[in-house]
Parts: structure tokens; sequence; C-alpha cells
């Protein structure tokens, strides 16, 4: 008897709280009504139900993930900017999942949502979509926020796509590491010339002009057969104020800047590089159809 009655007791205690405090039901009635309305089709009006679910925070996490399973794209897309911007580590599995699974458009936002909710679970997931033309950029973000991704990224500076190389490579201008140097002065050897143009430029960024081996990399760059990654070369060798050693080096150098009344001043030492440099405008020609400019 004494058992029947505090079961009875208890529910009665449930049910007041349920019933008779405005607090906790309001609360519910408000986190649902606001997820309601991000499938709305009204910008503004899922914009303002964006920023209150925001406000109510942690308790609203588990709503929101279950709101990424479902079709309607606003919903999802909604979901996954207030997981991110709440950044409670519950979120972040689920956004795996979907950053996996949905479409680019969607995997780009939950790529996002990802970094800045900073947890390290995702950093794999997220470097396996580098080759993906539509995300990559979001991808390189999302890491960047993360931080210390540089282990994971190594394989892919060996992987067999050059596609996959010239993103990894890209993406090492963002960590500030001591072995940064030494892998993008590596991956300048690459027969791609994608990742010989971003190992360069990273290290223009990053670089120390005044490490013998990153200043003989400029310098050689002069003579790269692809004229944007020389045009590259010139401009940081600019920012450094480098200057030639020779004739040759200055041939080189004003030929990468397209400086053809400077060649012709240095005469005839001047015919050799010239002559190379028209040789691989010939070979542009041949496989791609124009002079390539740009990777």
């Amino acid at each position: 008897m004494m058992k029947i009655e505090k079961s009875v007791l208890f529910i009665i205690i449930f049910l007041s709280i349920c019933l008779f405090n405005p607090a906790y039901s309001q609360s519910e009635a408000t986190i649902e009504e606001l997820l309601d309305q991000l499938k709305d089709r009204d910008y503004a009006l899922r914009g303002k139900a964006i920023e209150e679910i925001v406000k109510i925070g942690e308790p609203a996490v588990e709503k929101l993930i279950v709101r990424l399973g479902y079709i309607d794209s606003n919903t999802v897309v909604s979901a996954i900017e207030v997981l991110g911007r709440i950044g409670d580590a519950r979120g972040v599995e689920p956004l795996i999942n979907t950053f996996k699974k949905r479409s680019n458009f969607v995997k780009a936002k939950a790529a996002n949502a990802l970094g800045k909710i900073g947890d390290r679970r995702a950093i794999k997931p997220l470097i396996s979509g580098i080759e993906n033309s539509f995300i990559y950029s979001s991808i390189g973000v999302a890491l960047s926020r993360i931080g210390n991704y540089l282990d994971d990224l190594k394989p892919l500076l060996k992987d067999e796509r050059p596609r996959v190389r010239a993103r990894a490579v890209e993406f090492l201008g963002n960590i500030k590491n001591d072995n940064v140097t030494e892998l993008l002065i590596d991956a300048y050897k690459d027969d791609y010339f994608e990742v010989r143009f971003y190992a360069l430029y990273n290290l223009g960024k990053i670089g120390n002009i005044n490490d013998n081996s990153v200043k003989d990399l400029f310098v050689l760059a002069l003579s790269d057969e692809k004229s944007n990654i020389r045009e590259k070369a010139a401009e940081i060798l600019d920012k450094f104020k480098w200057v030639p050693e020779d004739n040759i080096q200055e041939t080189r150098y004003y030929i990468a800047k397209s400086n053809w009344a400077e060649c012709e001043k240095i005469g005839i030492i001047a015919e050799g590089p010239i002559i190379e440099r028209l040789m691989d405008i010939n070979k542009d020609i041949i496989e791609y159809g124009t002079p390539l400019k740009r990777p």
C-alpha cells in the first residue's frame, strides 16, 4: 500500500511540474515553436528564430540534432548554423555525419560549424573532403580554426592524386610549425604545377628569405616551365628586395616579369633563357591550346 501511495505521489508531483510550472512548459513550447520556424521560406523570420535559439543554447541542442536528419534544406542548414554557434560538443558527431552524406552546399555549412566548435574529431572527416572543389575552401577555414592538423595532412602530400597534393600544400600555409618550411621546399619538387605554385606561394608568405634554401628555391622558380610560377617567384623576390647575382639570373627575373626591354639591354647573354621560355610557351600551347597563366 505504501509503494502504491509513493507512486501516486510521484505522478502527482510530476504532473504539477508540467501543468502548473509556467517556466517549464513555456520553455519547451518556445523551443519547439522556434525550431518549426527554421523551415520557413521567410529569410528574416528564420534569422530571428536562429538568434533566439542561440540564446537558449544547450537546452536546444538535442532537438537541433534531430533536425539535421530532416529533408527540408532550410531546417537542416539553420540547425547546422545554430549548433556551430552554440558550440556544444554533442553536435560534433551528428555534424560529421551530415558533412559526409549531404549536398555540397550543406557540407560547406557543416564544415563551417565544425570549425567553430573546434573539436579534433572533425579533422579526419574534413580532410577526407579536400579534393572536392566546391567545399575545400570551407574545409580550409574549418581546419584553421581547429588547428594542430599537420600530422593528419602530411600523408596527403604524397597522395597519388595531383589535386589532393595541391590542396594539402595549399593548407600548409595556414599552419604555424617549424617543419612546414621544409615540407614546402620538398613539395616544390612535385611534377604537378599547382603543387609547385602553392608551395612557392606559401613559402613567400611564411618562409624566411635569409634561409639560403628558401632563397635558392625562389631563384630556381624563375626558371620554372610555368609562367604563373615564374611570375610569383619574381613577385616574392621583389618583396624581399632581392638582387640578381649575374646576368643569367637577371635575365630570368626580367622574363618572369615580361620586361623584354630590360632583357634586350642585357644583350646576347639573354638569348639562352629567352629561348628556354619560348619552348615552354610552345609546350603550353600544345598541351592546353593557350599559354597557361594560372593554376
